[in-house]
């Protein structure tokens, strides 16, 4: 059976803001010198570090070779835009969509205005071809009650508390992209698709809060003090990060399982640097990666395989996984930190590309497969990294970025002719 090819990948740019000039400077986060891009500063290509930057993204760019691409960590519009510019997309139609819009801080550095960007954004990247409806997933859905209080199997009722100023939250920490993309005239005959109607594939870009602890630094006492503080400090700073993670994963899952419910023709991506692997709880919950176990203590046996099946149909599951069956290998990675090798990028489907065979045919008949998965991560490979310090690394991955690209290819089945069409 001929099938048509889907190609998706997934890219964090790293901390993509405007360059500086002479007379404006653009920051992120903060507004000290290694925080931003300078229009001087010629690398060993002659190029500023903001020049090397779009150059290199543009290569991956054409490297990457997708019908869609997700970014994350895009700042502003405007630098994305320029390496797209020096890309080969120039030269075909293409639509850019962003996940809300920029925030900053008006400011100064030594006596020259400057601008701070302070929140790093989604974006989706998509062939002309292709159509494009885009919503911005910037707050919780309706009736998402995180904070509701819950009686445990214990009897005790416990409450979920998480407030901003007091109040309780209902924004996601960062807004992600759902963006359903209709596909050209040759889809028509794809498996699944109903006659007359052209394909459809939802498609999810987030960026998830990262490990790093959301902590208060020990500012008193001897070096031994602030150091037993900041242990104890730092330990709680990772549980709040992973806290903000886990609800923005459930509120993206929520989601997902609106749009498998209400179109389950129609098949579902999530793609982004969720910032932690796949083994993780937020992973796990952003993807319903694990199955849920319905107990016959709560549900009769009548009941459960149903259930199975449907939840089956709602689960999303991970391309590294169906590529490690086909291949025999996972050793795959998309960040390096302090010696260690983590993936923290990855492109989920619904059960549409996953062979019903791997699923333990829990679920609805697959309609394609996962055709492959590359991951371009050579420049996180380079042996001179080995010998850097921290800030030297920091340096070295700002003319590029810290973290490895993903490409996943879909192949999605077409409908065999019948006999009006032969």
């Amino acid at each position: 059976m001929s099938s048509a090819r889907l190609t998706l990948g997934t890219f964090n740019v790293l901390n993509l803001v405007p360059g500086s000039t002479p007379e404006l400077r653009h920051f992120f986060y903060k507004a000290e010198p290694k925080q931003s891009y300078w229009a001087a500063d010629p690398g060993d290509s002659g190029q500023s570090a903001y020049e090397e930057k779009l150059h290199w993204l543009a290569r991956q760019i054409d490297v990457l070779d997708c019908d869609a691409i997700a970014f994350q960590e895009v700042f502003d519009e405007a630098p994305l835009r320029e390496a797209i510019a020096l890309s080969s997309w120039k030269d075909h139609p293409h639509t850019l969509v962003m996940g809300g819009e920029p925030s900053f801080v008006e400011t100064d550095f030594k006596g020259t205005p400057s601008r701070v960007y302070n929140k790093p954004r989604v974006a989706l990247l998509v062939r002309g071809d292709w159509q494009v409806e885009a919503e911005v997933l910037d707050s919780f859905p309706a009736d998402f009650g995180f904070d509701e209080p819950l009686v445990g199997r214990d009897g005790a009722e416990r409450s979920f508390v998480y407030a901003k100023n007091g109040e309780t939250v209902s924004q996601m920490y960062r807004p992600a992209l759902r963006c359903v993309l209709t596909l050209p005239e040759w889809s028509e005959r794809l498996q699944g698709v109903r006659e007359g109607e052209r394909g459809q594939v939802v498609v999810y870009v987030a960026h998830f809060k990262s490990k790093a602890p959301m902590a208060e630094r020990g500012q008193t006492g001897t070096s031994a003090q602030k150091a037993r503080q900041y242990a104890r400090e730092n330990a709680l700073g990772a549980a709040r990060s992973a806290m903000i993670r886990n609800v923005d994963a459930a509120a993206v899952r929520w989601r997902v399982i609106e749009d498998l419910e209400q179109h389950p023709e129609r098949p579902v991506v999530l793609m982004g640097d969720l910032n932690d692997e796949l083994e993780a709880i937020s992973s796990d919950i952003a993807g319903g990666l694990s199955v849920p176990y319905f107990s016959r203590d709560d549900y009769p046996d009548d009941d459960r395989e149903l259930m199975r099946h449907v939840a089956s149909d709602l689960a999303l599951y991970a391309t590294a996984r169906r590529h490690g069956r086909k291949t025999q290998r996972d050793v795959l990675y998309t960040f390096f930190w302090d010696g260690q090798h983590n993936t923290l990028d990855h492109i989920l489907v619904s059960r549409h590309f996953i062979p019903d065979w791997m699923r333990e045919n829990w679920g609805s008949p697959a309609v394609g497969d996962v055709g492959s998965l590359r991951v371009l991560n050579d420049h996180l490979m380079d042996d001179m990294l080995d010998e850097l310090e921290h800030w030297q690394v920091s340096k070295y991955h700002a003319r590029k970025s810290d973290h490895g690209q993903v490409v996943v290819r879909l192949d999605w089945n077409r409908r065999p002719k019948t006999a009006d069409q032969s």
